[in-house]
């Protein structure tokens, strides 16, 4: 299981705003940077394969309305995702988790992988990204965070070596989620990801009181800095490690 008190500096994504999302180059780019954590986002495909991709379609960033779930990996790897970094890139593809874990394995960095689900529990997904996890030796440099609080008890029931994050925001998720404490009851995470939107000193000392290590997103100006100082966190996301790494 991941354990560390160093300050966690997460490309979020890679680093999007030098690179397009959660591709190679992005997580290559935010390395180079000097980020000291990746973060990126996993779905499965219908033939049971762990893609790294935020959105549950491919709409935003592919020009296309299918939904991930609905096409096999062999017409997914087709599809260019570099969007408006074309002219620098070129074609830019969407990868899977095992590659990039394989890529991380090369460098000293801890990677979160945050589970994205339609439902309130996906076990199919849980137990694919655990075994990938465990077959690449990768417990030690991982923290799987999700929004749902059911896919983070799952994830622990399964594998209890696994460090946990819930994430929480009050925007654009299902009512329960809401409700941190109540997320958390059901979840009992070692970490909690709290939107910089919603922390204040309420959560924070609450969070603590549980022991959780305490990571903020997303963090991409130097006023978000600030805004972070008189909490202390255990690190924070963010799109633009260059403003992270100068700090």
């Amino acid at each position: 299981m991941y354990r560390s008190d160093k300050f966690l500096i997460f490309g979020h994504r890679g680093a999007p705003h030098f690179a397009p999302e959660n591709t190679v180059v992005s997580f290559k780019k935010a390395i180079e940077m000097g980020v000291n954590s990746i973060e990126l986002d996993v779905l499965l495909t219908n033939d049971g394969q762990v893609v790294v991709f935020h959105d549950y379609d491919l709409e935003r960033l592919g020009g296309r309305c299918d939904k991930i779930i609905d096409l096999n990996y062999n017409e997914i790897k087709n599809i260019d995702i570099s969007h408006n970094w074309s002219d620098v890139y070129g074609f830019q593809k969407i990868p899977l988790l095992i590659d990039i874990i394989q890529l991380l394995k090369h460098y000293d960095i801890i990677l979160n992988i945050e589970i994205k689900s339609t439902g309130i529990l996906s076990t199919k997904i849980v137990e694919i990204v655990n075994s990938i996890i465990v077959e690449n030796n990768f417990e030690d440099n991982c923290i799987v965070s999700s929004f749902n609080p059911f896919i983070i008890r799952e994830i622990k029931k399964i594998n209890p070596n696994l460090f946990t994050s819930l994430i929480w925001s009050k925007s654009e998720v299902p009512f329960i989620q809401k409700f941190y404490k109540l997320s958390y009851f059901i979840a009992k995470p070692n970490g909690f990801h709290i939107d910089k939107n919603f922390i204040d000193a309420e959560i924070v000392g609450w969070a603590k009181l549980k022991r959780m290590y305490i990571y903020v997103f997303t963090v991409n100006s130097v006023k978000d800095w600030k805004d972070m100082e008189k909490f202390n966190i255990n690190g924070v996301f963010t799109d633009n490690p260059r403003i992270a790494i100068s700090k």
